[in-house]
């Protein structure tokens, strides 16, 4: 069956019903603290800018000065913007590890190893894709694309990202195909229901990002298409190394070398998107890369051997 040692990871620990209820609440409660850390730094950070200083005494004043520190596109606000993922990470290990009483390992596999290869394949593969699909973007509307490299702001951007992405991209990929796709493998083995459920609960977890302003329905199932293809990579794999490696690679692309005035992750990219392409052609070209990464990973390779 699709991805069944994978799911049999679960079986490695305490996992009645109510272990992941509290497991859920610890995920809950850390998530919490994470924007609450986030929400105190970002205060700290508002009494040192002159512009948004004089913003912060009253309540209300406050909330704007952060929302504007937070969507600035700015290596701060990108390292403010992180905190709360690197607090979902810490609650993902004290639920598996201290819930569960677990090794944190079975995320990833259900031998509790490590295929570094895997991953690296998964980024490299998934990153050539993006670049080349953003490259056709840039070849039908060149106007929709500025040059805003500033080695200034570029290049700390470039230390905290190949930190903090890969951290922030795991602590969703632990959580998602991780924790919840093995964890709802207790309820159901069938590989379709699974991919449904768990791609549901991080759509809509991502339905508050700025991009839904272009077209709530297109990105919403954009957001979907990811969760299911991360989804179905993962239990054909039997492995979480490809989905760490994609979800890594999507998200440095985005911060390091094409970012858009709208992202969810606000940063000074080397070049920045001005107007977005219909969200429905991004859709299509989503879909694409991924059935290309399915045969570039799963039935080249396997036709050469």
């Amino acid at each position: 069956m699709l991805g069944k040692s994978y799911l049999d990871a679960a079986q490695q620990g305490k996992n009645d019903s109510w272990y992941y209820v509290v497991g859920t609440l610890v995920l809950f409660l850390c998530g919490v603290a994470g924007i609450l850390v986030q929400t105190i730094l970002a205060g700290w950070v508002l009494k040192f800018d002159p512009a948004l200083a004089a913003q912060t005494q009253a309540p209300t004043l406050f909330y704007e000065a952060l929302l504007t520190l937070l969507r600035s596109p700015s290596p701060i606000a990108f390292a403010l913007n992180n905190v709360p993922y690197l607090a979902f990470l810490v609650g993902i290990a004290i639920a598996v590890k201290l819930v569960h009483r677990r090794p944190f390992r079975s995320l990833v596999s259900a031998e509790r190893s490590i295929r570094w290869r895997l991953l690296w394949q998964g980024f490299w593969v998934w990153f050539v894709l993006v670049a080349l699909a953003v490259g056709i973007e840039f070849c039908l509307a060149p106007g929709n694309f500025s040059i805003t490299f500033d080695p200034m702001t570029w290049f700390p951007l470039l230390g905290l990202a190949v930190v903090l992405t890969p951290l922030q991209t795991a602590a969703e990929e632990f959580i998602f195909r991780g924790y919840l796709l093995q964890g709802l493998g207790n309820l159901s083995r069938q590989p379709v229901a699974l991919m449904m459920a768990t791609s549901f609960l991080f759509s809509w977890l991502h339905l508050g990002n700025p991009e839904m302003q272009r077209s709530g329905v297109w990105v919403a199932l954009l957001y979907f298409a990811i969760g299911v293809f991360l989804a179905f990579i993962t239990l054909l794999q039997g492995r979480l190394e490809l989905a760490l490696g994609v979800h890594a690679a999507n998200n440095l692309f985005v911060v390091l070398v094409v970012n858009a005035t709208d992202s969810a992750l606000p940063s000074p990219a080397l070049i920045t998107q001005t107007q977005a392409s219909h969200p429905a052609f991004v859709f299509a070209l989503a879909l694409i890369g991924m059935m290309v990464f399915y045969y570039w990973v799963f039935e080249w390779h396997r036709q050469g051997s």
